[in-house]
C-alpha cells in the first residue's frame, strides 16, 4: 500500500525512511501513516527513530504506546505511557491509555488511578466515566467469581468468565483454576503452560500447572514443579499445603503396600482409605487405591466387598486393566460366571497383549459351562472341598426334608 508524503510515495519500510525522513517529527510522521495502514510493527520502528532523535517528547512515546496497544502487547504500551507522563503528567489521552493497559492487565486498582487523574484534569471526560464504570463493573464480577471458586461452584464461575471483557493472566488464571474443578486438566494445562512461556517468574502459574500434574497422577512431576516454586518463594500460597499432602498421600500408600506385602490386609486397607479421604477429588490415584483395597479383600475371602472395590476403580477409570481383570476374578468366586466372562472379553478387547488373556477366557468359560450342570454340591448344601462324612450327613438331611416318611427310622449306614 503506498502513502503520500511530501509529494513522494512510499511504502512502509525502514530503507525508505533513512532516504525521507530528516528529523525527529519526519519519523512521526511515517508512524503515523503506518500506524493508519494497521502497520503496527513498522509504525512502532518508525516512532522509535522518533524518540532515538528526540527522547524528551512526549507525544512519541504516547503514539509508540497506541501501536503497542494495537498489537495488544499492553506491557510495553505501559511503559511508554509512564515515560510519556513523566514528560507530559497533565496529558488526558494518556492517562486513558494507561488506564486501558492497566485494565487489559488485570490491575484494576492502577486503572482506576489513571482515570481519576484524567476526570481531575477533564471532570467531563465521557471516555474517563465510560471507561472507570467498566473497570469498577468487571472488578464486582472476578470478586463474584472468586467467591464461586471459594465454594467449588467451578461450573457457574466459569459461565462467568466468558462474560469478562478482557484477557488477563488474572482472568487466564481464574479460568484454569475453575477447568481445574472440572476435571478438564488438560485444557487448564495449556492455559497454565502458555502463561508461563511469556512470563517464567509467574509463580501462580507454575503452581497451578503444580495441580494439574498431581490431579493427573504425575506425582513426580507436579513435586519437582513445588520444589521450584519453594524455593523462588517459601511462603507461597498453597504450593506449602500441596507439597505436604503429597508427601502424607505418598507416606500412607508406601505403608499399605508393605502391609499388603505383610498380609496385614486389614491394616492395607485402613492406609489404602486414608489416602482416598485425604483427597477424594485424587481420581487417578484413588482408582489405584479401590483396587488395592479389592485385593486386600480378596486376601482375606471377601470377594463381594472386593469386587464392589473394583467396580468403583472402574467408575473412575474405565480402562484399568488390573480392576477389570481383578473384578473377573471375584466374580469367579462368587460364581457370577457369564459377568467373569463378560470382564475377560471386555479386557481382551482394550488390552490384547493382557498376560494370559486367553487362558483367563477360557478357564472362565469351562466354569459357565460347568455351571449350567446340575451342581449336587449346592444341592446339598456343601462345599466342593467336603468330606465323605460330612456329605453324607447333608444327604441324610436332605432325604429326611423331602422324604420324612420312609427314611425317618432308617440306619445310618445305610446312607
Amino acid at each position: 500500500i503506498n502513502a503520500e508524503y511530501g509529494g513522494l510515495y512510499f511504502l512502509c519500510t525502514p530503507s525508505l525512511s533513512v532516504l525521507m525522513a530528516k528529523s525527529a517529527e519526519d519519523y512521526k510522521n511515517l508512524g503515523n501513516e503506518c500506524y493508519k495502514q494497521e502497520d503496527y510493527d513498522q509504525a512502532i520502528e518508525y516512532y522509535t527513530k522518533a524518540i532515538e532523535s528526540s527522547p524528551a517528547t512526549a507525544a512519541y512515546y504516547a503514539n509508540r504506546a497506541a501501536a503497542y496497544m494495537s498489537l495488544t502487547q499492553y506491557e510495553k504500551a505501559l511503559e511508554d505511557c509512564t515515560k510519556a507522563l513523566d514528560l507530559e503528567p497533565n496529558n488526558v489521552k494518556v492517562y486513558l491509555r494507561a488506564g486501558k493497559c492497566n485494565f487489559h492487565l488485570g490491575s484494576f486498582n492502577s486503572a482506576i488511578k489513571n482515570y481519576n487523574h484524567a476526570l481531575q484534569i477533564e471532570p467531563n471526560n465521557a471516555q474517563a466515566h465510560k471507561e472507570l464504570e467498566l473497570v469498577n463493573s468487571t472488578q464486582t464480577k472476578l470478586d463474584h467469581i472468586k467467591n464461586l471458586l471459594a465454594k467449588e461452584n467451578y461450573g457457574e464461575a466459569l459461565s462467568n468468565i466468558r462474560d469478562i471483557p478482557i484477557d488477563s493472566y488474572q482472568i487466564r488464571l481464574l479460568q484454569a483454576e475453575g477447568l481445574i474443578g472440572v476435571k478438564q486438566y488438560a485444557h487448564a494445562t495449556r492455559i497454565v503452560s502458555d502463561i508461563h512461556k511469556q512470563d517464567e517468574n509467574n509463580l501462580d502459574a507454575l503452581f497451578l500447572r503444580a495441580k494439574c500434574m498431581y490431579y493427573l497422577g504425575h506425582m513426580e512431576n507436579a513435586e519437582a514443579i513445588l520444589r521450584k516454586i519453594l524455593n523462588m518463594d517459601p511462603d507461597h500460597r498453597g504450593s506449602q499445603t500441596l507439597f505436604r499432602r503429597m508427601r502424607k498421600i505418598n507416606r500412607l500408600k508406601e505403608e499399605g503396600n508393605e502391609l499388603f506385602k505383610a498380609r496385614r490386609y486389614n491394616d492395607a486397607i485402613a492406609r489404602y482409605q486414608e489416602v482416598i479421604q485425604e483427597d477424594p477429588r485424587l481420581d487417578i490415584l484413588n482408582a489405584t487405591m479401590y483396587a488395592n483395597i479389592a485385593a486386600s479383600q480378596m486376601g482375606l475371602g471377601n470377594y463381594e466387598d472386593a469386587e464392589r472395590n473394583c467396580t468403583r476403580a472402574l467408575d473412575i477409570d474405565v480402562n484399568y486393566d488390573k480392576a477389570l481383570a481383578r473384578r473377573a476374578k471375584c466374580r469367579i468366586q462368587l460364581e457370577k460366571y457369564q459377568e467373569a466372562v463378560n470382564d475377560y472379553e471386555d479386557l481382551k478387547k482394550k488390552n490384547s497383549s493382557f498376560p494370559g488373556i486367553d487362558s483367563l477366557i477360557r478357564d472362565a468359560q469351562l466354569e459357565l459351562k460347568k455351571s449350567q450342570r446340575k451342581d449336587y454340591y449346592k444341592i446339598l448344601g456343601v462345599s466342593k472341598n467336603a468330606s465323605t462324612a460330612e456329605i453324607k450327613k447333608a444327604y441324610r438331611k436332605q432325604a429326611l426334608t423331602f422324604h420324612p416318611g420312609p427314611n425317618r427310622n432308617l440306619p445310618k449306614q445305610q446312607f
